[in-house]
């Protein structure tokens, strides 16, 4: 990918209420070359005085606008009013290791090839996050839970080109039908990004609330049953969520809230950054074991 662009305009200093932080609202065209998906850390000055690391922020819905927050210290320091111009010159942040990780990343080749291979927005948040900590300490501790991600990341990628699983619609894995644990690890090593560690965890789940679960992939989904009482839970791989289907959901305390076409099924999406209730999902799942199962 190649350099980004800096900018340079002259926009209006802003305050909606004394007691919030100023801003300037930057026009979503003068920064579109940065291709922006979400906050992001910038560098640069205002009338010339360096600010040092802000965010740009997203506007909100109906605009391709952006804005940028500025301290009470900083706008005395340089002489910036409400209301009042102010000439911004604005670039991404630096999106090179710290120090401390850059230290780690020399000792290693498959370290440093991992770093490398996630996105520049990645980079740059790791950074910022190890450099925002103000003891010496708490940076290298940092740095090397970010070097601890990255080999996780590097050993997930390596698993998935192992074994060369197709992803379908949605990053839902192709996984031939079978029986038994085994198919299922193979799902679960597939599943994408966060979706892997979701599938992680509910497999864990089941298997610790219900010992003598019997497992199989069938539609390129997980299941898991009882023997001889069918099955009572599944999940599936969709772009945005992993859906997870009690087929006697209808007959669950509290019934979880996905509706379903069918009577009895009711599902439970899990999104990413949604950490969901292990105690509560223990209880469905307890529960559904108990009743009888669907049999296809």
């Amino acid at each position: 990918m190649g350099a980004r662009p800096e900018v340079r305009l002259s926009t209006q200093l802003q305050r909606k209420d004394p007691r919030l932080p100023v801003y300037v609202v930057i026009p979503g065209r003068h920064v579109q070359a940065w291709r922006l998906t979400g906050t992001t850390v910038i560098e640069g000055t205002a009338n010339g005085h360096p600010f040092g690391r802000r965010t740009i922020k997203a506007w909100g819905k109906g605009t391709d606008d952006w804005f940028v927050e500025f301290t009470a210290p900083f706008c005395k320091t340089a002489r910036l009013n409400v209301a009042g111009r102010v000439v911004l010159e604005l670039r991404l942040a630096d999106s090179s290791a710290p120090k401390e990780l850059e230290s780690l990343l020399s000792k290693s080749k498959g370290l440093a090839a991992a770093w490398l291979a996630v996105s520049e927005r990645w980079r740059r948040d790791a950074g910022e996050h190890i450099r925002a900590a103000e003891a010496q300490a708490t940076r290298e501790r940092r740095a090397a839970l970010i070097a601890e991600l990255l080999r996780g990341r590097a050993k997930k990628r390596k698993l998935r080109k192992k074994g060369a699983v197709a992803l379908l619609s949605g990053g839902n894995p192709q996984i031939a039908k079978a029986d038994g644990d085994a198919p299922v690890q193979a799902y679960i090593a597939a599943m994408p990004g966060w979706k892997h560690d979701v599938g992680r965890r509910l497999d864990a789940l089941v298997a610790r609330t219900v010992p003598k679960v019997r497992k199989a992939v069938k539609w390129n989904s997980p299941f898991y049953g009882i023997e001889g009482r069918g099955w009572f839970l599944s999940f599936h791989v969709f772009t945005r969520y992993v859906k997870v289907t009690f087929f006697q959901g209808a007959s669950l305390s509290p019934v979880p809230p996905g509706p379903s076409k069918h009577k009895d099924v009711r599902y439970f999406d899990v999104h990413e950054d949604e950490l969901f209730d292990e105690a509560q999902m223990a209880a469905w799942i307890r529960q559904a074991a108990a009743l009888p199962g669907w049999v296809p």
